[in-house]
């Protein structure tokens, strides 16, 4: 045992990973590169190529020489790295899966041997040492651990169908290319400034402390939307709100980012104050504001499209009230809204359950690679 004030269960051992393993030099790909190559030739950041030629067929742990030092790849079909990437030579009496997932806790930021780019040496990794389990614990080990990898993998593959189906919906439902059932009635064409009120706001001076200390107005820049949603503000005072060009939202406004990171959209859920970067967009009785908001998302590329400006992008209120707008009757906009609605919740709450799942795969990790918890009938 390496390290005896370290403690590990009973039948387990400290040891270097260098009486465990050999680490290896990628090398050039220039001579064996193929573009319809049975094999991946890897870098740090994936794959970068195909090749018919393997530097290496058996299972191995991969980790980046320079560069991405902290994502350790596992491969147990043939592979070609460049000299970037390390790869191992992992001896017969312990499990290559097993290493991998304790290369997956390792702090290798902590072994940077460099002041530039990131990089590790052979030595420092052969010299890092790990608690070591008997084989047929490491074999257990991995196996919960590839199960638990698996349940993600299903869950991102789903999240990804239906982020696909829910952009389907969009691009079809939006534009009338698919009508719901029952619905057969014309839309009618509209200008956005006619079927809304528009405006935007602007920020109290930084120079003036009383616009800002003690605040309890939710004010909101740009830099506060991200994926749909508000995910931060700062307060400013009353004072604040008097003394500038900002406005006030309602709730259930939409929000729309018309300068510098044009395009970032979120329905309000409360009262903000905004700043001059964003545009409140208040839908008139006429229009469901969930379908707006829709609508207005499947036309960003368009809004884009209109940004001027060298120095800062932007769309003026003339250009964002100008935007055609096709709108179906009210109940058929409420149905488009509902569905819409419901596979975002979905993906909220799958998002959530992958987020779960990710929580209880770093639970096992921490136990079962230290011995923390033990694999009932495999410490023998």
């Amino acid at each position: 045992m390496e390290n005896r004030n370290q403690h590990v269960p009973e039948g387990w051992e400290i040891t270097k990973l260098g009486r465990l393993l050999k680490v290896k030099y990628g090398k050039d790909q220039k001579t064996i590169e193929s573009s319809n190559g049975n094999y991946p030739i890897l870098g740090t950041g994936g794959i970068i190529g195909r090749t018919n030629t393997a530097l290496y067929s058996k299972p191995s742990v991969l980790i980046g020489r320079k560069g991405s030092i902290d994502r350790p790849y596992y491969m147990d079909t043939p592979f070609w790295t460049i000299d970037t990437l390390f790869y191992t030579e992992i001896i017969n009496v312990v499990s290559p899966k097993y290493i991998y997932y304790y290369f997956c806790i390792i702090d290798w930021r902590k072994l940077e041997e460099s002041t530039g780019v990131p990089s590790l040496s052979a030595t420092a990794i052969s010299n890092v040492k790990i608690p070591l389990p008997p084989l047929p614990e490491q074999r257990a080990i991995a196996e919960i651990l590839t199960a638990a990898d698996r349940l993600i993998f299903l869950k991102e593959r789903l999240i990804d169908a239906k982020h696909k189906q829910k952009l389907w919906l969009m691009q079809n439902l939006l534009t009338g290319k698919v009508r719901l059932k029952g619905f057969k009635k014309k839309w009618k064409e509209a200008k956005l400034g006619e079927i809304c009120t528009i405006f935007s706001g602007g920020t109290p001076s930084r120079n003036n402390f009383t616009y800002w200390k003690n605040g309890t107005i939710k004010w909101l820049s740009a830099k506060c939307i991200e994926n749909d949603r508000i995910i931060g503000y700062e307060f400013i005072t009353e004072d604040g709100l008097r003394s500038s060009t900002t406005k006030v939202s309602l709730p259930n406004s939409i929000i729309l980012v018309t300068r510098v990171s044009v395009g970032k959209i979120a329905l309000c859920d409360e009262v903000y104050a905004i700043n001059q970067d964003i545009s409140v967009i208040n839908p008139l009785n006429f229009i469901v504001n969930i379908f707006l908001f829709y609508y207005l998302k499947i036309r960003t590329r368009e809004i884009l499209n209109k940004t001027q400006g060298l120095a800062i992008k932007g769309i003026t209120q003339d250009e964002l009230k100008d935007i055609n707008i096709f709108l179906p009757p009210l109940p058929e906009q409420r149905c488009i809204a509902e569905i819409l609605s419901t596979a975002d919740k979905e993906l909220d709450l799958l998002t959530h359950e992958l987020g779960q799942q990710k929580l209880v795969k770093k639970y096992l990790m921490q136990q079962l690679l230290t011995g923390r918890i033990r694999v009932k009938g495999a410490s023998l």
